[in-house]
């Protein structure tokens, strides 16, 4: 019995070892548009919500700070991206919030203030 729980107990501190896949999560690499969800607030209020499918649109992030936008039936589009700050990035000007980063997905999350009350979010999510 005891022989039993220390194997049950080996395994199973083997096995949280080796799934440390967000320490290796990185924007880098080619990711999928699977769905673009945009919010516009009034008066802190939401007031519409617009949620479209990626439809096939790629985005590849490039070491050399290149970001790569493939489009269906339309030719690729580059822009280039910084990383200010770990959870931060800045695509041609327009400021991003990477929200929930690991190695299978991300959420570009941005946002517009027009006034008191009054703002947009934009949430692009990828998947890989």
């Amino acid at each position: 019995m005891i022989r039993t729980l220390i194997i049950s107990l080996l395994v199973l501190v083997i096995a949280s070892c080796n799934k440390n896949d967000d320490d290796e999560a990185t924007i880098l690499g080619h990711w999928l548009v699977e769905n673009y969800t945009e919010k516009e607030y009034d008066n802190n209020m939401l007031i519409n919500t617009v949620v479209e499918p990626g439809g096939g649109i790629a985005y590849e992030f490039r070491s050399n700070g290149e970001l790569i936008i493939t489009t269906p039936g339309e030719p690729a589009q580059s822009y280039f991206y910084t990383l200010p700050a770990e959870n931060k990035i800045i695509i041609s000007g327009q400021e991003f919030e990477l929200r929930g980063l690991t190695t299978s997905a991300v959420a570009l999350y941005a946002r517009d203030d027009f006034g008191p009350g009054s703002y947009e979010e934009a949430i692009i999510n990828l998947r890989r």
